[in-house]
């Protein structure tokens, strides 16, 4: 078999030692930084990146919670967890039955006067924490917005019963925590 020219090129190319400088007509390429072709916001990954974890910037204004968007359209109202009720941790605080825990501290309260009276104990440490709400049993997307624009914490009305299975218990409110401690 006979090789052509460029077939050639393309085999030195792909095959050439890790040391060797790249051809002369791809060096443009590997020059120029990467473009950013879209940035859909959200959490940093670099915390999770680098070898060290990153401080968080004191200046940095968290964003604010929102009851606008796709979570609140698309939800059917009621939400309700069949597995789990308001009420309290036999030992608190417990660990979670994920290893590592989630990264990201999280909560979960329902509509009702223990989870209100626990969001009023706890709403400045969650948001310091930047904890998110679960909020597993709401009746309408009013009750959410609610509790969302007073608390000033973000919630997602979600029933928690695959999550109640995987942590390992059935009440709430609870947070659990980055490193999966969960306590109320």
């Amino acid at each position: 078999m006979r090789l052509t020219t460029p077939l050639m090129a393309l085999l030195l190319t792909v095959c050439a030692p890790a040391t060797s400088a790249p051809p002369k007509r791809f060096e443009s390429l590997t020059a120029a930084p990467p473009v950013l072709i879209h940035d859909a916001g959200g959490l940093s990954l670099a915390p999770y990146l680098a070898n060290e974890p990153a401080e968080p910037d004191p200046q940095a204004n968290p964003p604010r919670p929102t009851t606008r968007g796709p979570m609140l359209e698309l939800s059917t109202y009621p939400v309700a967890s069949r597995h789990g009720a308001p009420g309290r941790l036999l030992q608190n605080p417990t660990r979670g039955q994920i290893k590592g825990g989630p990264g990201q501290p999280f909560f979960i309260v329902g509509d009702d006067a223990l989870s209100h009276e626990w969001l009023r104990i706890n709403a400045n440490q969650l948001r310091k924490l930047g904890a998110y709400g679960i909020l597993t049993s709401v009746q309408s997307a009013d009750r959410l917005r609610t509790l969302v624009d007073t608390l000033q914490i973000p919630m997602a009305p979600i029933s928690a019963d695959s999550l109640f299975e995987a942590l390992g218990f059935a009440v709430w409110p609870v947070l659990v925590g980055a490193d999966g401690t969960i306590s109320q």
